[in-house]
């Protein structure tokens, strides 16, 4: 079921605020902005990881032993002895560094691709936001403009109506006041649907719709 949510004349008297934090706005809101800086973020750290995994590795070994008869106890002899071992070892593989260090790379161009891509974004959304704020203050100002048409036609019927009655005026003159009311009105409701327009445009640019 369709029909209109909300009235489409009314007053606008929501303030307007400056683009940069209508910009600010929108980089906390819009999703295709958290989509790239996510994939930012897990490609720095992937970064990190494939190189890490070209260092030497170090490996620590310590273990415990309740044996009959313990290896470690020399001469050999039947009964339980208790032993211990601690070691250290470094393993390292140059084939290892320059493949990790090339995968590493492939990764760091593939997050250059999405660092320019999210700057070309926010660059765009710099200027959707100044165009649909520039397009709300225009569709502002139409509406009173042609409130003050309606008011004006208004006005001017009403007298076309009462000099009808005293007879100092046509009914055609009180007909072409009547349809110059009637156009001042669809000039209202034309600059109020432009104005809706306008706030809804500025809502989705900065991620609020």
């Amino acid at each position: 079921m369709y029909g209109i949510a909300e009235p489409v004349l009314g007053v606008d008297e929501a303030p307007l605020e400056a683009a940069d934090l209508l910009l600010a706005q929108a980089l906390k809101q819009r999703p295709e902005i958290a989509v790239l800086q996510a994939s930012t973020e897990a490609q720095t750290a992937a970064i990190d990881a494939t190189v890490a995994q070209g260092y030497p590795h170090l490996a620590l070994i310590a273990g415990a032993n309740y044996a009959n008869p313990n290896r470690y106890v020399i001469p050999p002899r039947e009964q339980f002895d208790p032993s211990w071992q601690v070691g250290a070892a470094i393993t390292w593989s140059p084939n290892d560094t320059l493949i990790n260090e090339q995968a590493a790379n492939n990764i760091r161009a593939q997050a250059d691709a999405v660092a320019a891509q999210l700057q070309e974004l926010k660059r765009g959304l710099q200027l959707e936001i100044r165009r649909t704020l520039a397009q709300l203050k225009a569709a502002r100002e139409a509406l009173t403009s042609a409130e003050a048409s309606q008011t004006s036609a208004e006005a001017a019927y009403k007298s076309r109506l009462a000099q009808l009655k005293s007879g100092h005026s046509t009914s055609a003159d009180l007909l072409l006041a009547e349809v110059q009311l009637d156009q001042a009105r669809l000039s209202v409701l034309d600059a109020a649907i432009e104005l809706r327009l306008a706030r809804t445009n500025l809502a989705y640019a900065t991620g609020t719709r």
